[in-house]
């Protein structure tokens, strides 16, 4: 083999290497964004469904907000370690063909505030998720095409305890947090999070303020 031949090898497998640590981690962090705040995920699916007006989808809201956490974290693992080297870039580039031109319909009409794609955590405008979308392509593509130049980290033997321990982490914490709450809070109002703070000025230490609920007269 040519030294030039090598070289072009190992720039290959440097390439490989970053692109699965920028595919991977960002895909673990969507997925564990949306696994954490499980409802946050379910009222945002609604407003997908609401939006693109496939009211008959509503059954399935709360299946697909415990699901698509789950495959964005499981196949970012996939990614990063190098498991099921050719099923996992394939799997994401088939999820970019619908997430893309989706973002792309909701930076142009601007019918949502923001996509959710990383929950409470990081709140992107739809401009940014269309073009953080496009960025993602790219070495997406490149791992489809060269992903098995680099060996798994694990051996075969290891691999299905790899996605067997990720899927019990997920499930996990979308459990405590559709039956509790978010295994870490990175909503707005958190509990003993203030729901307002007015100016100093306007508030007596010592005035009292009386809240009455009725119903029904």
């Amino acid at each position: 083999m040519k030294i030039k031949d090598i070289n072009i090898s190992r720039l290959q497998g440097v390439l490989v290497l970053l692109a699965r640590l920028i595919v991977g981690v960002t895909f673990i962090a969507s997925g564990f964004a949306k696994a954490v705040d499980p409802w946050g995920t379910v009222y945002k699916f609604a407003d997908y469904i609401g939006i693109l007006g496939m009211s008959s989808l509503e059954p399935l809201i709360t299946f697909g907000a415990f699901v698509l956490p789950l495959m964005e974290f499981l196949l970012g693992v996939f990614v990063l370690f190098g498991l099921y080297r050719r099923m996992a870039p394939m799997a994401l580039a088939a999820l970019m063909l619908v997430l893309t031109p989706l973002t792309f319909y909701l930076a142009v009409t601007d019918r949502m505030a923001d996509c959710g794609c990383f929950g409470d955590v990081v709140v992107l405008s739809n401009w940014a998720t269309f073009f953080k979308n496009l960025v993602l392509c790219v070495p997406i593509g490149y791992l489809v095409l060269r992903n098995r130049r680099i060996d798994c980290l694990y051996g075969p033997g290891v691999q299905w305890l790899v996605w067997a321990a990720s899927m019990a982490f997920v499930l996990a914490i979308e459990y405590w947090g559709y039956t509790t709450q978010p295994l870490i809070d990175f909503r707005p109002f958190n509990v003993g999070e203030a729901l307002y703070v007015g100016p100093q000025s306007d508030v007596d230490a010592d005035e009292e303020f009386v809240f009455v609920y009725t119903k029904n007269g």
